[in-house]
């Protein structure tokens, strides 16, 4: 009994001087070797313990094995997964593109290669995904027109830089955007494309409306807008965005329709030229035989007075003639260095001789002296006609009609070649009825009036925009009914010595 406690007790010393020295595997083998050995010589000495140590040697070999197993583990099985595991957490952290090595040939092995092959496919993947990001976004933020991001909601997410600039000045958008709803911007709330907007984000339905015309207020001209709405979906059902893109045509409309007019004018210049040349010969037969008769009547016979009327009316439609003559240019201008203060004050003093002496004629000259190079006489025929226009729009009997002179400074040309250029504006304003914008649109053209039968021609505006086209000048006018009509004549500067003032 001694001999088999003292077994026990020197077991338990082995294992607590194995403890002792670090608790490793290898040093529990070494240890449960030496005792072993040790307890062999014993075993021949002490035949009852042969036993215990058998048992004993059972399990150092055990321990022994399992030490190997361990070891085989942690190399082929801990260290792998564990790396793999640090290397899913970089992962997961957005770390990409790194690879983990390969220190086993079988399953962890493949794992571990397929693990550094989803790590350089994501890494690819999100490579070719920032590109297509930065080439949505150039082209997002460099289209020519203003384009707006929003979601399905309508909410405005994002608008590029073309937008930007336009809101600066442009009173159709939005300055503070973030947050607003598409349906917000004075653009769509006045041209009321509401339903094309609810369409467009709640049905996926693409629109283009094209020469949209929306005025702001009464005091604005109405802008043209060619707008466009895209959705955009994540899923072929389901809508994610949508882009609303805006151009802006006022500028290319109204050279447009300025285009047109002018190629009306010429055909029509073209066509009453011939038509004023043929029928100024008839007159002259007319005016020449019924002059002829007269002479060779008496006096107090009763044909003198029909000839009378006769010649009274072939003179006025000489003068009708002369009109359409003037019209259609057929006869050389007379340029000349004309100062415009002079003439327009001359014009007006006329003026307020020869009309309605309740209509109040009023002259708003510029301080400096002005000069451009046009026919006089023309001019003077030009602003004739449109003072006689404003006071037969001025139909309550009193009213003003405004003579004004100014200059005005215009940068023209291609953007890091421009150059300014000074211009003189000659203004004729009435305050009476206004017109229609129908009616505005036919002001110029010949023998276009709504004038009663008998009281105008429709040859005086017509006339009035030949003459200003043949001297180098422009015209333009704003009206609306029950407003103002503003006529402005815009010729270029010169200096005294007939130079063009830049």
């Amino acid at each position: 009994m001694p001999n088999r406690i003292l077994k026990r007790q020197s077991i338990s010393t082995t294992i607590a001087i194995i403890t002792f020295l670090g608790g490793t595997l290898f040093a529990f083998i070494i240890a449960g070797t030496a005792y072993k050995i040790n307890r062999l010589g014993d075993i021949a000495v002490e035949s009852k313990t042969l036993f215990w140590s058998y048992l004993e040697l059972s399990l150092i070999l055990t321990a022994f094995a399992m030490a190997i197993l361990y070891w085989i583990l942690r190399k082929v099985v801990t260290r792998p997964l564990r790396q793999l595991i640090q290397a899913s957490e970089r992962l997961g952290g957005g770390e990409l593109g790194f690879q983990v090595p390969e220190t086993s040939s079988y399953e962890i092995g493949r794992l571990t290669g397929a693990f550094n092959q989803m790590s350089v496919s994501l890494a690819s993947q999100q490579s070719a995904l920032k590109t297509s990001e930065e080439r949505y976004l150039q082209i997002f933020h460099f289209f020519p027109l203003p384009l707006i991001l929003m979601d399905n909601r309508g909410q405005m997410i994002n608008v590029n830089s073309v937008y930007f600039s336009q809101a600066k000045k442009n009173p159709y958008y939005l300055k503070e955007w973030e947050g607003k709803s598409v349906l917000d911007l004075p653009l769509i709330q006045k041209g009321k494309i509401q339903p094309e907007i609810h369409q467009l984000l709640e049905q996926g339905g693409s629109f283009k409306l094209s020469k949209i015309s929306i005025a702001l207020n009464e005091t604005l001209s109405p802008g043209i807008f060619n707008i466009s709405g895209i959705p955009l979906f994540d899923t072929p059902a389901r809508l994610n965005a949508a882009i609303l893109a805006i151009e802006d045509i006022t500028l290319q409309q109204n050279l447009e329709n300025q285009i047109i007019q002018s190629q009306k004018m010429e055909s029509l210049e073209i066509l009453s030229g011939g038509i004023a040349h043929d029928f100024n010969n008839i007159l002259t037969g007319i005016l020449g035989y019924s002059q002829l008769l007269r002479e060779q009547l008496p006096p107090d016979d009763f044909n003198q007075k029909a000839l009378k009327a006769i010649e009274k009316s072939s003179l006025r439609a000489r003068d009708l003639i002369q009109q359409m003559i003037g019209f259609a240019r057929w006869h050389p201008l007379a340029k000349s260095r004309v100062e415009v203060n002079s003439l327009v004050a001359g014009i007006a003093a006329l003026v307020q001789k020869t009309l309605d002496r309740e209509i109040q004629i009023q002259a708003v000259l510029v301080k400096e002296p002005c000069f451009i190079l046009v026919d006089a006489d023309q001019l003077h025929q030009a602003l004739l006609n449109l003072c006689i226009n404003a006071r037969d729009a001025i139909q309550t009997g009193a009213g003003k009609i405004l003579l004004k002179t100014g200059r005005k400074t215009i940068e023209e040309g291609l953007s890091g070649e421009s150059e300014e250029k000074e211009f003189v504006d000659i203004i004729v304003q009435d305050n009476g009825i206004g017109m229609e914008p129908d009616v505005l649109a036919h002001i110029f053209e010949p023998f276009y009036t709504t004038k009663e039968v008998g009281k105008g021609s429709g040859l005086g505006l017509s006339v009035t925009y030949g003459i200003v086209k043949a001297n180098g000048g422009e015209i333009t006018v704003l009206s609306e009914p029950g407003k103002e009509t503003t006529f402005t004549l815009r010729f270029p500067l010169i200096d005294q010595a007939g130079t063009p003032s830049v």
